[in-house]
């Protein structure tokens, strides 16, 4: 009779072989036994070695279905309310800054229209001083030429001291506080002027 052929085992190993022959020497085989049976080597490689991958679980489920909905906010979004809080204080300070430029613009404005009329009255008072000089000068000539007449005292003294006076005392707002001054001056020096212009026709 001729030897059988051994069987393989559930795990890929060999099972184990009858270690005698029996009458007529043939030999029994005997079946592998589930807990005498060690793993393969396919086995041994399948279990040790690692793991490269991902794994489906009902955590990550849950995880990709409500993730929209339980996703925190970003600190550094502005939401709606504080982008329009934020649009109004820029034009508040657009506003402000307007104001400000238009009041600097007035008072520059206002600054520049007084010591423009500063400049012209303290032109004017030197016209009228230098006419008033050319008056007594012509006038001490005429006396001079003609007769001699009794001393006269200078015309509009104490206006044109008064004019001389608030100008010293005011000179960074003459053209308001002097403006009353200067004009009793004027009037006293025409009024002198038109009568020696008087006295000379009738000459």
């Amino acid at each position: 009779m001729a030897p059988s052929t051994p069987s393989m085992g559930v795990g890929g190993g060999l099972g184990g072989v009858g270690g005698g022959l029996k009458g007529g020497g043939g030999h029994k085989q005997t079946p592998p036994s589930s807990s005498s049976s060690s793993p393969s080597p396919s086995e041994k490689s399948a279990k040790e070695k690692p793991f490269f991958g991902f794994r489906i679980t009902r955590d990550l489920l849950d995880k990709l279905d409500n993730g929209w909905e339980t996703m925190p906010v970003s600190k550094t979004t502005m939401t709606t309310q504080e982008q329009t809080q934020a649009h109004k204080a820029q034009q508040t300070q657009v506003v402000q800054a307007q104001a400000q430029a238009q009041a600097q613009a007035q008072a520059h404005a206002s600054s520049a229209r007084a010591s423009q009329q500063h400049k012209e009255t303290a032109r004017y008072l030197k016209q009228e001083s230098g006419e008033h000089a050319r008056v007594e000068a012509r006038t001490r000539e005429l006396l001079a030429r003609e007769y001699t007449a009794p001393k006269k005292q200078v015309p509009c003294v104490s206006e044109r001291r008064a004019c001389v006076d608030c100008y010293r005392l005011h000179a960074e707002k003459a053209a308001e506080r002097c403006r009353g001054a200067v004009d009793a001056y004027s009037k006293c020096a025409y009024s002198e002027l038109k009568d020696v212009w008087t006295q000379e026709m009738k000459a």
